[in-house]
């Protein structure tokens, strides 16, 4: 079993039915009957219902796809004190058309709820990988940031060394600490002709050899680097400058190059708020983005421009926000690691 900790994006309650014969996910045809794609038509009685949600996590520096199953939902639940098996009750005996307006209310304020009272908070998770999706069997703690940033195991000396840097060439941005995990993660703030920009920085303060991580967001939307570099499962979407000798100089020269991005970000911004978006399927078809990942942006998609689509986009995923951008020359990679 593999531990997950992130900060809770998104949580979107799903059903399917599954053939029992060769456990497929089917699709409903008429009269009572399925479609498996290896079986050919069922009958309902044939099929097994499988419960799960789709979890968006953001991890520091990249977002992790998590599949929810059934005892992870019923742990999640608990949190914002609604019962699964109350719910499951309330779909007893309905079929068709009964079972499905039941079942809608369900989601819509079983979703309603978590992201109410968990969006934002830090969630750990423990389960496997298969692939790029992470599989949550159970549901561990539940923090909220601003509770972490009460904790002092990092050392504070070396903080105070960072400190120095950023006070100097961030001196205009508002500074605020997180700790995930015992990690601190320097956010910091600034507007810039109306448009909120942010740097962020994850600090490996008392790790020799770890890399402090660093990128650059726009309105909440990641905007550079705008290409990612792999790290294990995931994709990090930073410039890193590692803690070995010289570190000061290397993420002072990262930092500068994000300075010197402001501007161009901002018109980037302005630039994305003039172009409509029609068709958004065909607009997110060429990305590496998983299935489920494009089907939650579409069901959020409530139209408007382009800008509208990367900040509905980076929601679910950061890379979808910047494939949209990317796909009309707005962003491109001017962030070279160091």
């Amino acid at each position: 079993m593999v531990k997950l900790s992130g900060k809770l994006k998104t949580f979107s309650l799903i059903t399917r039915r599954l053939c029992e014969h060769c456990e497929s996910i089917t699709k409903r045809a008429q009269d009572g009957k399925y479609l498996c794609p290896k079986c050919g038509l069922i009958n309902w009685r044939y099929t097994k219902r499988l419960w799960f949600a789709i979890v968006f996590l953001d991890i520091f520096d990249s977002d992790v796809t998590v599949i929810f199953l059934e005892k992870a939902i019923s742990q999640m639940l608990n949190r914002v004190d609604i019962s699964w098996q109350m719910l499951m009750d309330r779909l007893k005996g309905l079929r068709d058309e009964s079972w499905l307006k039941a079942f809608l209310d369900i989601k819509k304020e079983v979703d309603s709820s978590v992201k109410d009272r968990l969006t934002g908070n830090i969630i750990t998770v423990t389960g496997s990988w298969s692939e790029r999706i992470f599989a949550a069997k159970n549901l561990g703690k539940t923090v909220s940031p601003s509770i972490l940033e009460k904790k002092k195991k990092f050392v504070s000396g070396k903080l105070n060394a960072l400190f120095k840097i950023t006070d100097n060439l961030l001196s205009e941005y508002k500074k605020t600490v997180e700790v995930w995990e015992e990690m601190p993660v320097l956010r910091f703030k600034k507007t810039l002709q109306e448009e909120d920009i942010e740097i962020g920085i994850r600090a490996p303060l008392a790790e020799y050899g770890k890399a402090y991580r660093v990128w650059m967001r726009i309105n909440q939307v990641h905007m550079y680097p705008a290409k990612p570099v792999r790290t294990g499962h995931t994709y990090a979407w930073v410039l890193r400058a590692y803690h070995t000798k010289g570190w000061e100089d290397k993420l002072e020269n990262i930092l500068s190059h994000c300075l010197h991005l402001e501007e161009h970000a901002v018109k980037v911004v302005q630039a994305a708020r003039k172009i409509d978006v029609k068709n958004i399927m065909e607009l997110l078809r060429g990305s590496d983005l998983l299935l489920e990942e494009k089907d939650e942006i579409v069901e959020r998609w409530n139209g408007g421009s382009l800008w509208n689509l990367a900040e509905e986009a980076s929601k679910v995923n950061r890379s979808a926000g910047v494939y949209v951008l990317k796909k009309f020359g707005l962003l491109k990679n001017f962030l070279k690691e160091s």
